[in-house]
């Protein structure tokens, strides 16, 4: 027979695995609810390098063939400009060389992205993100590593020649983080969290992002993630206005049949509501588990379920 403290003990487990497995419940409702309302480019971004690195690393290594995408991805000075290679400056960003990258930088990336999107509409997201954020930090990075890397000093057919290349999405996330610090006023200002658990002033997050991705993930180029700053400074100044086109010759391409793959997807944001909404959706716990938590708080659980079903949009948001 158990005796006291064996049922004190074995209800504590069961109430620990209980509440594990509501809170591992909300973690995958929400990750569900993200995945369920990101816009087209956004989840285009998130899945097309795992697709990508799948496809490289496992699938064509099973079938022994020499294709490979990201030798054909990434960016550099021989055969982006001396072979007129000009894809690889669209393409760079999508070439994952380790799992490492492929984890984290979209846990960095996507919550800008989907902010943006949102506010700026999708067609007009992806162009601004392909000429100031992609090919303008490409074009930088290759000149300027040419120029340090040439030995000036000996003659042509004595010089030494140091070869460099940059992929990966690191530009992108320094260059969106930058743009959305010099935009936000100061309603929009809020601290960041890392892990839940350390808090960054919000003053100081785009030094912290920036010397992360420096030190902490080997082999990210450093000169490009600065050129993904200085076009994100550019832009906002209105330094690049005349690459972008008006909002009208924006809504004149969203009725171009050859664009229908992008405007009938799901969640397309367009150039009329956006800026509606510009953050990842708020998650609201079911009534079913507010109600397990603990019987002593049910007039608390009843309110919040009142007033959820007065305003949907009241909840929790992760990793705020």
């Amino acid at each position: 027979m158990l005796n006291d403290d064996d049922n004190v003990r074995t209800t504590s487990n069961n109430n620990m695995i209980s509440n594990s497995s509501n809170v591992l419940s909300v973690f995958l409702a929400h990750i569900k609810q993200v995945l369920s309302t990101m816009p087209p480019v956004t989840r285009f971004t998130l899945y097309a390098p795992i697709i990508i690195f799948i496809i490289d690393n496992i699938l064509l290594q099973v079938l022994h063939l020499g294709f490979r995408f990201s030798y054909w991805s990434y960016l550099d000075f021989d055969n982006s400009v001396l072979k007129f290679q000009i894809f690889r400056f669209i393409l760079y960003p999508f070439s994952k060389s380790s799992l490492l990258e492929l984890f984290i930088i979209p846990l960095w990336l996507i919550p800008e992205m989907y902010k943006l999107e949102q506010r700026q509409g999708s067609i007009k997201f992806l162009w601004i993100l392909l000429t100031v954020f992609t090919v303008l930090p490409g074009i930088a990075f290759v000149f300027i590593m040419k120029i340090l890397t040439t030995d000036w000093f000996n003659p042509i057919n004595n010089r030494v020649h140091i070869e460099f290349s940059c992929h990966g999405m690191t530009g992108w996330v320094v260059g969106l983080l930058f743009w959305t610090y010099f935009t936000e006023d100061e309603s929009e200002q809020h601290d960041r969290m890392i892990a839940g658990a350390i808090r960054i002033p919000r003053k100081y997050w785009p030094v912290f992002v920036f010397v992360f991705f420096v030190f902490l993930v080997p082999g990210i180029p450093i000169l490009l993630n600065i050129s993904a700053s200085i076009m994100a400074l550019l832009y906002v100044k209105d330094k690049l206005g005349f690459l972008i086109p008006s909002d009208e010759k924006f809504s004149e391409y969203e009725g171009k049949a050859w664009l229908r793959f992008l405007t009938s997807a799901s969640n397309y944001v367009s150039i009329d509501t956006a800026g509606i909404s510009g953050y990842l959706p708020l998650f609201m716990p079911s009534q079913n588990a507010a109600t397990t938590s603990s019987t002593t708080t049910y007039s608390n659980s009843t309110t919040t379920s009142n007033n959820a079903e007065r305003f949907p949009g009241q909840g929790v948001r992760l990793g705020s």
